[in-house]
């Protein structure tokens, strides 16, 4: 096997975090566009649709691309703050290579603010108990970080997290109109933020898949669930705008109930 190929098919941690970080960064981009035309075939296909195509997620952000629809402010914050909740989940593997104690509270509040940044204008804002269970989850999540909790053997931790992460896809996975953003960059954003959200509950729900030969069953996981999400959608009624701020404060509240067992189990 030459250099190159050894240094980007090593194992996380034993010497090669560019090809780790490369693997991540690839994942993080074109990773949404495979897991968005999986739910939008389910989807189609359950609900008696026909002619949506796998890549056509790619079609719609070319064309958002092309008309500019990145470069205007709401965009580009948009877009900063999806890459770098991203950038922090265990997308590829079961860890992400820019971990660190207490990214919890960073990955909570970045989560928060996409949530924010795609809120319509005059849309009413959450309530005090919302926001209260935001606060109670950042500040739970500085005392751990994701991988801490992933590893954690306590089933009661990872039922918990995994309750919150599913909680929180549900508000990015539903498709809405392209009020705030462009519509095939809004999609595309909110499947950057999906993707970061199943990656986080395959490492939850595979806590055992460490290392280089897990990485394919925690894909094949992450691209289960958008399977689970296309279902889900063909099914069920997409949620209004006050219910998602609902579903964002239940996921809050599983999130800090699932550091706190962490913390009294001493782990």
């Amino acid at each position: 096997m030459s250099p190159l190929l050894s240094f980007i098919t090593a194992a996380p941690g034993a010497g090669a975090p560019w090809g780790v970080a490369l693997s991540q960064t690839a994942g993080v981009l074109l990773l949404p566009l495979v897991w968005l035309g999986i739910a939008a075939q389910i989807e189609a296909g359950l609900s008696g649709r026909r002619g949506v195509r796998l890549l056509q997620p790619a079609r719609d952000l070319l064309r958002a691309l092309r008309k500019g629809a990145a470069m205007r402010p709401r965009g580009l914050l948009a877009l900063a703050l999806a890459l770098a909740l991203a950038a922090l989940a265990p997308v590829v593997g079961p860890s992400s290579p820019l971990a660190f104690h207490g990214d919890l509270a960073v990955f909570v509040g970045l989560l928060a603010l996409y949530h924010h940044s795609q809120r319509r204008a005059g849309a009413p804002s959450r309530s005090a108990l919302q926001l209260l269970a935001l606060v109670a989850a950042v500040l739970a999540g500085t005392q751990v970080g994701l991988d801490e909790l992933a590893a954690s053997p306590r089933w009661t931790v990872a039922l918990a997290c995994a309750a919150a992460t599913l909680l929180a896809l549900r508000v990015v996975a539903a498709d809405r109109p392209g009020d705030v953003l462009d519509h095939g960059l809004a999609r595309y954003l909110d499947g950057v933020v999906a993707v970061a959200l199943s990656g986080l509950f395959a490492a939850l729900v595979l806590p055992s898949a460490r290392g280089w030969p897990g990485v394919s069953v925690h894909l094949l996981v992450s691209l289960a669930l958008a399977a689970l999400v296309g279902t889900f959608a063909a099914r069920v009624a997409r949620p209004r705008p006050a219910a998602r701020s609902l579903y964002f404060g239940g996921a809050a509240l599983c999130e800090g109930l699932g550091v706190v067992l962490h913390l009294r189990g001493g782990e």
